[in-house]
């Protein structure tokens, strides 16, 4: 999951911001109903984490299981 968000940080520009997607990590894990993070739902909460980040706002580039 790391190495998946330090990827999708790395292709935009956002390495720095490493640190606060993993502060909303457990933010969109609560959101979603402590739901366990193993794949593939740990990829949709980590890219949840990093759009949320990224854009400033939670959830307004949401994914579409995640609705």
């Amino acid at each position: 999951m790391l190495t998946n968000l330090e990827s999708q940080l790395k292709q935009q520009n956002a390495a720095d911001k490493l640190d606060l997607v993993l502060a909303e990590i457990p933010r969109v894990r609560e959101d979603l109903g402590f739901i366990p993070l193993v794949t593939p739902t740990s990829q949709i909460v980590g890219t949840q984490a990093v759009l949320n980040v990224l854009t400033g706002e939670r959830y307004t580039t949401p994914w579409r299981c995640s609705r």
